[in-house]
């Protein structure tokens, strides 16, 4: 144990010691997930980053925690926030100026409002630890931290692959549900069917009819609740980094002559099959949902 060498710190990305360290956290993150079938990309973790209209501040940086090991130790160290299994103690921030640090473990926190019940929700995401510290306990002593930190906390919800169920439900997560795909046939949307619409795949920038579709629908239908900036930042990110040149996916808005925004929808094909999954999706008065979703993926 390099306890005479380094010192471990708890702290937050927007730590004045930590300058720049955004790309880093980038990296390490595709580091983390690259053993997936579909790594994703460094402009995937940052688009979830810059594009999230709830994030704290103006970069969000105050939501990623991380725990980094810095060289030299600090003389005299302060008392440590905890101590992990293994003895390594952890250190508060702020940290030292002018110190090398090395990224071991993170996570990120969402900061939602859910319109049933209006709880308040932290979602967790981005949770990574470095390969080479696997097994050291260091997430697990950050997840138990956050809990304890979130005792006032309504919700936390963390979507996570199906292999870290019984990690998760160590630390007091219970599941709520599956994801998977469901396969129903769509409408048939004929060009007689759908007179009077025009497809649009460029997404319309500023286009608050988004806002007015699913404010409508939230009306009638529990939903997540979203902003102008969700339909401005994230879901136009997101609609263009799946693009539509993998058989048709992306992002499209169904029109009305009269110059009305319908439906729109972001979807991807689901690998080897003609099947897509619709990963956003909204539809207004005046076309039947199935007929428009035909008509946006086509």
């Amino acid at each position: 144990m390099e306890t005479t060498l380094s010192a471990y710190y708890l702290t937050t990305l927007d730590d004045r010691a930590l300058p720049s360290f955004l790309q880093t956290w980038l990296q390490f993150l595709v580091n983390a997930f690259s053993a997936k079938s579909k790594p994703p990309s460094r402009s995937y973790f940052l688009n979830h980053l810059t594009c999230d209209p709830y994030k704290s501040g103006t970069d969000g940086l105050a939501d990623i925690t991380v725990l980094v090991r810095a060289s030299p130790p600090p003389a005299p160290a302060p008392p440590p926030l905890f101590t992990t299994k293994q003895g390594f103690a952890v250190l508060p921030p702020p940290l030292p100026a002018s110190l090398s640090f090395e990224l071991l473990s993170t996570y990120r926190l969402f900061n939602r409002t859910m319109t049933v019940h209006s709880l308040l929700v932290k979602g967790l995401g981005e949770v990574a630890t470095s390969s080479a510290c696997r097994g050291s306990g260091f997430a697990t002593a950050l997840l138990k931290r956050l809990i304890e930190d979130s005792s006032r906390q309504q919700v936390i919800l963390l979507h996570a692959s199906g292999e870290y169920k019984g990690y998760y439900a160590k630390l007091g997560f219970k599941p709520c549900s599956s994801v998977g795909w469901s396969r129903f046939p769509l409408a048939d949307a004929s060009s007689s069917s759908l007179s009077g619409y025009t497809l649009n795949d460029t997404f319309t920038a500023g286009n608050l009819q988004h806002l007015a579709i699913h404010s409508a629908l939230s009306s009638s239908v529990p939903l997540v609740a979203r902003s102008a900036d969700y339909f401005d930042s994230w879901m136009k990110s997101d609609g263009e980094r799946w693009g539509r040149q993998d058989g048709g996916s992306g992002y499209a808005e169904l029109w009305s002559d009269q110059g009305i925004m319908v439906a729109w929808a972001v979807v991807r094909v689901e690998e080897g099959t003609e099947c897509y999954q619709v990963r956003d999706f909204g539809c207004g008065e005046g076309v039947e949902a199935g007929m428009a979703i035909r008509a946006l993926v086509a």
